[in-house]
């Protein structure tokens, strides 16, 4: 038996258009800037070497 879907997550990746991921309620989904995060955020594909 499935779990409900209780959330929604979309974003703009780049290089992919606009992604989705429904969420259930036992999930445990990482997400932020490191490739292995399942949701990335605020992804830079270069290196800025000038960022503080």
């Amino acid at each position: 038996m499935s779990e409900p879907v209780v959330a929604k997550v979309w974003w703009e990746a780049p290089h992919q258009g606009m992604l989705e991921r429904f969420l259930a309620p036992s999930d445990v989904v990482a997400f932020g800037r490191g490739a292995g995060c399942a949701i990335r955020i605020g992804h830079a594909p270069v290196y800025l070497e000038n960022v503080p």
